[in-house]
């Protein structure tokens, strides 16, 4: 690999020995890169971002110039001019000196110009892999890191390969990035157009009726696409065909899909396109901390839209609702693999549901431990009858609370383990009244999913012991068992309040934990240091 990246960088040699004007570019360079090592301003002036990857990229290189070639640098100057495409900003990655340069002679002009394309070059690859922004520094429950080398391995071998073969390359290839991309481009020509005229507010609009808004309602409807039908004799009036397109519009919006029209639908009809674009641009840059291709066989929470996808050999073979955490009590993201179920779980109740919730309970009703089969053990395991204890005593938290295997059982029949810092599971639930609600964010941080005993049973498949009838029995008896499986799927939760679905329908969900507005805020912002 050595010989091949000498022999690759021959050229350059070749190129800085025998012409004068090259050899005086690579002396440039070498004065303006080791001057990096103490400062990190180009001449005194501009700001680099890679500095450190910049410096051992140009000491390998010999300090010859990577930008030799008019070609290359027109290509790598409208990847720059056009990052939008992909939700980024054109200034942060030095267009306006770059343009200034452009149009200036002489070799130190040159040197600059060239550390000033590298810089640019790995910034602008980097945000493109990783994104622009640090996710622990926004969302400090995201694990997801991608790392990738191909940003200094393209440098070696620039020359020989054209900047927008690359920039297809390392954009992700999930057909999520690719949706918002295109969406992206859709919503920006619907603002340029002048969006969509704001819905009075008013009645409770139902199929039938007959009012003015409904024709501003059809107009909206169409210039998203959800109406698709010819303007009616009577636009007016609510017909079949608009109910149609208001159902699928609030499908596409997580709302309760009924074809009634009340505040929340037109709230969500009445959002500006401007307010959409953001979105979509703050959501490319999360699919962008996430892995560059999933695995063959995974299981994704999307925490905004309360759903639970099992995918096997990257098709999805089954879906399930889901509770998450409140907004005080926030379910985190992070990735992990599914490694056992326990059937009929005991609960030990965390430190803050017994702080907040249990002990105030317990300190009211001298009974309510009992009634809801939880036992109180000391640290040595000896248990306590919960009738002695002083529950408003300073030594109260400081015991074990367990529940039972039960009907009462805060985890249901069943929870499924992924090894995580946040002490964080999957688990069955008593409350299934819940799933009927849209907005479900009612659980302590931990996730509770619908018709958990269907999912358990399509992950033990493969472990053909485990009938549907051992289950069952298994769960009857009332005692815990853990199984773990020959075959564990990784467990992605991500937070995403838009993307494209496989209907090629764009989605939009509630930021139920207010996470947009700081990411689109840095996005915004000139660049922080990268590496």
């Amino acid at each position: 690999m050595k010989i091949l990246r000498h022999i690759l960088i021959l050229p350059f040699i070749f190129f800085a020995i025998l012409s004068t004007d090259g050899e005086s570019v690579t002396s440039w360079i070498r004065k303006k890169v080791e001057h990096l090592a103490a400062r990190q301003t180009l001449n005194d002036t501009v700001h680099l971002f890679c500095s450190p990857t910049l410096q051992k990229q140009y000491h390998e290189h010999f300090y010859a110039p990577f930008w030799s070639s008019d070609v290359r640098i027109d290509e790598l100057m409208s990847l720059i001019r056009h990052c939008d495409v992909d939700g980024l900003q054109p200034m942060d990655y030095h267009l306006r000196i770059l343009d200034s340069l452009a149009r200036k002679t002489g070799n130190e002009n040159a040197a600059t110009r060239d550390i000033l394309l590298t810089d640019a070059f790995i910034l602008l690859s980097s945000h493109l892999l990783n994104g622009k922004i640090d996710p622990q520094t926004i969302t400090p429950c995201w694990n997801i890191s991608p790392v990738d080398d191909r940003i200094t391995r393209f440098l070696i071998e620039l020359p020989y390969v054209r900047v927008g073969d690359f920039y297809r390359s390392i954009i992700p290839q999930s057909h999520l990035y690719e949706g918002l991309r295109l969406q992206l481009k859709r919503y920006r020509e619907i603002e340029k157009q002048g969006g969509w005229k704001t819905i009075p507010s008013g009645k409770i609009l139902r199929p039938g009726n007959d009012d003015s808004r409904v024709a501003l309602i059809r107009k909206r409807l169409l210039s998203t696409g959800e109406y698709d039908g010819p303007e009616p004799e009577q636009p007016n009036f609510y017909d079949d065909q608009l109910s149609e397109a208001v159902i699928l519009f609030q499908r596409n919006h997580g709302l309760e899909a009924l074809g009634t029209i009340g505040p929340q639908t037109l709230a969500e009809m009445n959002t500006p396109a401007s307010e959409r674009i953001r979105q979509i641009e703050v959501n490319m840059e999360r699919i962008r901390w996430l892995p560059e291709s999933f695995p063959d066989y995974y299981i994704l929470i999307n925490i905004p839209d309360y759903m639970l996808f099992v995918y096997d050999h990257h098709i999805p073979v089954g879906e399930h609702k889901v509770i998450v955490g409140r907004t005080y009590r926030k379910t985190p993201i992070f990735h992990s693999t599914l490694q056992y179920l326990v059937f009929n779980p005991t609960w030990t109740i965390p430190p803050n549901i017994l702080k907040y919730d249990i002990l105030p309970e317990a300190q009211k009703d001298s009974g309510y431990l009992a009634q809801r089969n939880i036992q109180v053990f000391e640290s040595d395991g000896t248990k306590l009858k919960p009738e002695e204890v002083n529950f408003a005593s300073a030594d109260a938290p400081g015991y074990t609370y367990r529940q039972l295997p039960g009907d009462q059982n805060a985890l249901g029949v069943v929870k499924f383990v992924f090894p995580n810092p946040y002490n964080v599971f999957l688990h069955d639930t008593p409350s299934k009244r819940l799933f009927n609600r849209v907005r479900r964010t009612f659980s302590s941080g931990c996730i509770r999913v619908e018709r958990p005993i269907e999912l358990a049973q399509y992950l033990l498949m493969e472990q053909p012991e485990w009938t549907s009838r051992k289950i069952d029995k298994t769960i009857e008896s009332r005692k815990t068992q853990v199984v773990r499986f020959n075959r564990k799927p990784e467990v992605f939760l991500v937070y995403l309040t838009a993307w494209e679905n496989d209907d090629g329908q764009l989605q939009f969900r509630d930021d139920i934990y207010s996470r947009d507005e700081p990411i689109y805020k840095e996005l915004k912002s000139s660049p922080d240091e990268s590496n």
